[in-house]
C-alpha cells in the first residue's frame, strides 16, 4: 500500500509539473503573441506615416507646380481680373434691381456705397466720408439688431406653439381617438 500511495503522489506532482509547464509555456506564448502585435502595429503605423508623408508631400508638389504656373501665366492673371470684375458689377446689378446695399452681398463693397465727389481730396470731403460710412455702418448694424429680435421672437413663437400642442395632446383623455393631423408623442 505505501508502494501505491508514493505511486500515486509521484504521478500526482509528475501532473502537477506538466501542468506548472504547460502554464508557464502559455503564459511565454502570450507574452510573444503580445510582442509580435506590438510589432505588428507599430509597423503599420509607421507605414501609415510614411505614405501620409508621401501623400502630404506629392500635394505640396502639386500645390506648388500649380501656383507656379498661377503666378507665371499672364493670362490666367488677367482673367482672374476680368472674373472678380464681373462679380463686382453683378453685385452692384443685383444691389439695384433689390434696392438693397452692397454690404449685404458683400461687406468689403460697403465702401462703394458712398457717393463719390469730384474733390475727393480735402480734408473737410475725407471727414464727411467718413461720417457717412458710420452712419451707414449704423445703419446696417439697426437692420442686424431688428432682424436678430424679429429671428428670436419667431422662435418663442413656436415653442410656444409646440408647447401649446404638446398640452393639447396630453389633455386627450387615454385610449380617446386622436383628432386626424394630431401631434402624437411617441416617446410618451
Amino acid at each position: 500500500m505505501a508502494a501505491n500511495r508514493n505511486e500515486v503522489e509521484r504521478r500526482v506532482e509528475n501532473n502537477k509539473l506538466v501542468l506548472e509547464r504547460y502554464d508557464a509555456d502559455q503564459h511565454r506564448k502570450q507574452i510573444s503573441d503580445a510582442a509580435v502585435a506590438r510589432q505588428t502595429r507599430a509597423i503599420e503605423q509607421r507605414r501609415n506615416d510614411t505614405e501620409d508623408d508621401f501623400e502630404s508631400a506629392r500635394q505640396r508638389t502639386e500645390q506648388t507646380r500649380y501656383s507656379d504656373t498661377v503666378s507665371n501665366d499672364r493670362a490666367f492673371q488677367n482673367r482672374q481680373a476680368e472674373i472678380a470684375g464681373e462679380l463686382v458689377n453683378q453685385r452692384a446689378n443685383r444691389a439695384a434691381v433689390y434696392a438693397v446695399t452692397l454690404s449685404e452681398f458683400d461687406e468689403s463693397l460697403a465702401l462703394d456705397q458712398l457717393p463719390q465727389d469730384a474733390g475727393s481730396g480735402s480734408i473737410t470731403n475725407a471727414a464727411a466720408q467718413q461720417d457717412a460710412f458710420r452712419s451707414f455702418m449704423a445703419d446696417r448694424d439697426s437692420r442686424n439688431a431688428e432682424r436678430a429680435l424679429t429671428e428670436r421672437d419667431r422662435t418663442i413663437r413656436q415653442q410656444i406653439d409646440l408647447r401649446t400642442a404638446d398640452s393639447n395632446l396630453r389633455s386627450i383623455p387615454e385610449g380617446a381617438e386622436l383628432p386626424r393631423g394630431a401631434l402624437v408623442d411617441v416617446f410618451g
